[in-house]
């Protein structure tokens, strides 16, 4: 029986083998990042998150007896607080004096609500805008913080900002400008 081994060459090896050896490594190199990006907004969620909680914390030292309500306006807490707080990493704003958050702050505010509001109210949105439009935060009148993915986000929005709600909405300037007036303060 004889045997013939043929030796592979450059001018014997298929083009189409090369491409897809070629294409594989790229895969492989590239797969971390891909997984970092997810990391990185996942990071910004839980900054956000952490955010909320501490200006919840703030807001149930505000109600401290004889005052029962949350504020009409998230600068009264402006001994309470760090600036950063009223930022959301997602937005890359930059903040302000505390004594005018409501000036630049990236999160909608449901104000004077009770701290015995009803459970699934919202106290603060962070809009879908400061996560890439993937979704939005909210800080629940329960104390917990959720991720709302879009088109859910959106919704719970339109419904607090609509003209029948019962809820005072305070937006800040400086994110109704970012979003073209999408989102705006309503008494």
């Amino acid at each position: 029986m004889n045997h013939h081994v043929r030796r592979l060459t450059p001018t014997t090896i298929r083009p189409g083998f090369a491409l897809g050896v070629i294409l594989c490594f790229c895969v492989l190199i590239a797969l971390p990042f891909l997984g970092e990006m997810g990391q990185r907004e996942r990071g910004t969620r839980g900054a956000c998150q952490a955010n909320m909680h501490s200006l919840d914390l703030a807001l149930a030292s505000f109600c401290y007896p004889p005052i029962t309500s949350y504020p009409s306006d998230l600068s009264m807490l402006s001994n309470e607080v760090d600036a950063y707080m009223f930022i959301c990493s997602g937005s890359k704003g930059e903040p302000g004096a505390v004594s005018n958050a409501m000036e630049w702050m990236d999160y909608i505010y449901v104000a004077g609500l009770r701290p015995s509001a009803q459970p699934g109210t919202p106290i603060l949105i962070c809009p879908p805008e400061n996560h890439q439009g993937k979704g939005g935060c909210i800080l629940d009148a329960d104390h917990s913080t959720r991720w709302y993915p879009s088109p859910g986000i959106d919704s719970i929005i339109s419904n607090m900002l609509s003209p029948t709600s019962a809820y005072t909405v305070v937006v800040s300037k400086r994110l109704t400008e970012r979003t073209g007036g999408k989102y705006t303060s309503r008494p």
